[in-house]
């Protein structure tokens, strides 16, 4: 199924689009109550959720600062929490937002292109323990994949500047 990625990833520009598509290759792999995708925001302080299957479903910023997991996922590592009662932090708000939403075991990966953390991939479970190491390499592999798709994702949102491909017609 992780083979399969890129070719359910190449039917549209929009990660959003497909993230149906995505959830399909990645459930008989690594089964999800919840399973998400985003991106890095402008400033670097926050992602941008693109999709997500499970609830909740809308497009949302996320503070990384206000999380204990989201800055480790910043730095380029892979994040495995077995049960988020008892790991997370409830007084920050993103912690409590997993918590409150039922979620219990949390797998995130970093979507690296290059050096550079470009977004994340997240699964979420509501029982407890659902995650283990062998899920970890799993996981960056699927990463390894998705973020593929990232660039099409960013060159689909932002309009194309001229000043940076002398020479092409932009149309």
């Amino acid at each position: 199924a992780v083979a399969n990625l890129t070719s359910i990833l190449s039917e549209s520009l929009r990660l959003g689009d497909v993230i149906a598509h995505l959830g399909d290759a990645v459930r008989p792999i690594l089964d999800f109550d919840g399973l998400g995708v985003s991106v890095l925001g402008a400033t670097g302080r926050e992602l941008e959720r693109i999709g997500f299957l499970g609830q909740p479903s809308n497009a949302m910023k996320i503070p990384i600062d206000d999380s204990s997991i989201l800055p480790r996922l910043r730095e380029g590592t892979v994040v495995l929490v077995r049960d988020a009662e008892r790991e997370l932090e409830r007084q920050l708000t993103v912690d409590r937002q997993v918590i409150e939403g039922g979620i219990r075991p949390v797998l995130m990966a970093p979507l690296v292109l290059g050096e550079q953390m470009v977004g994340g991939l997240y699964l979420g479970k509501k029982r407890p323990h659902w995650y283990d190491e062998s899920d970890v390499e799993i996981v960056k592999a699927i990463a390894g994949s998705l973020v593929l798709a990232v660039p099409p994702q960013r060159l689909a949102e932002e309009p194309l500047d001229p000043a940076a491909y002398p020479g092409v017609d932009p149309a």
